[in-house]
Order: structure tokens, then sequence, then C-alpha cells
């Protein structure tokens, strides 16, 4: 087994800082529905001079859906996800890698906010890490996202989760409710 010695401030939770606030490339992110969040990667493209986008949401199984109406003036952006009985759609700002805003679907609204992921390759990342002495972590490619996402097991509290990458060295963890940890008998 490969062990390195990892400074935990590269593993820490950090704020994206881009100067890019263009909306093409990957994003992760979602928002509250009721006592749920709602996990959703979004994909945006530009051909032609127009933008178009696609979803997925890998925990419904969902992959490659499209978007509708995707449009962007200056850092406003909108774009609706279709859906029964009623389409969500999405209005907010891109600003230093985030795009969050409101989302409305009937008569309901609710905050989201999605990050732009950076394109890394997570072979590069795989091992154990040691974070400080006698704690590991173990760190394998998230394949099961679909996208250059970093899953990884703490071997001292057990906790299994994913890191997005925001650069090279930049990751986020978001939602803890994301992770999922063993229940272990009084």
């Amino acid at each position: 087994m490969r062990v390195v010695n990892l400074p935990i401030a590269v593993l820490a939770l950090v704020q994206v800082s881009t100067a890019d606030d263009s909306l093409l490339g990957d994003w992760a992110g979602g928002f509250d529905d009721g006592k749920d969040y709602v996990f959703l990667q979004l994909h945006f493209k530009s051909k032609d001079g127009r933008i178009s986008g696609t979803y997925d949401a890998p925990l419904l199984f969902q992959r490659g859906r499209s978007l509708r109406d995707v449009a962007m003036a200056a850092s406003q952006v909108s774009f609706e996800i279709p859906t029964k009985p009623e389409a969500r759609r999405f209005t907010g700002e891109v600003k230093n890698g985030v795009l969050a805003g409101q989302l409305k679907e009937g008569g309901t609204e609710r905050p989201f906010q999605f990050t732009r992921l950076a394109m890394i390759r997570p072979e590069n990342y795989v091992g154990a890490y040691q974070i400080q002495p006698g704690h590991f972590l173990s760190i394998r490619a998230g394949v099961e996202l679909g996208i250059s996402a970093l899953q990884f097991i703490d071997f001292k509290t057990g906790r299994v989760s994913v890191f997005f990458p925001t650069s090279p060295t930049n990751f986020f963890r978001d939602r803890p409710s994301w992770c999922l940890t063993p229940s272990m008998p009084p």
C-alpha cells in the first residue's frame, strides 16, 4: 500500500475563486426539497454561439437529460428542467465559480447552488493518505458519478464521501447528507 503524508489543508473545504464567470463546463450542486437534498450535475456547452445544457441526477440513475431554455446575459443565468406536473425554473448568477439563485417550481421557491468543476485525472490521486499520525484516508476515482470526482474513506471515522475538484489542488465536499456512516452496535 502506498502511503503519502498529506497536509489537511490540501483536502480542506475551500471557497472557489476564479476569474472565469462563464457558464460553460461542468457543475455540481443542487437544492433542498423538503427534508431531502437533490444533487445534480449540470453540463453546459456552446455551439454556433448558442448555449445548451444537460443534467445528470446520478443518485436517481438519470444521465444526459436536456435542459430547456438555457440563457445567459452578462452573469445572469436561467434554465429549466422539465418535470411533472410543473417544470423547475432556475434563475441565478454566476460569480467566482459559483452559480446560485432561486428555483421556482409551481408556487414554491427555494435557493440553489452549483460549483464549477475542474477537469482532473482521478487516477493521479488514488492511494492511501496519512493526514495525521494514525489517521488515514483512502482515495479512489468516484466513477459512479460520471465526473472527475474522488471518493474517500476515512478509516478513523468510517465516513465515506466525495471530493469535487475546483482545481488540480483544491476540492470541496458539500452536503454532509451525502456521507454514509456505518451504524455501530452499542
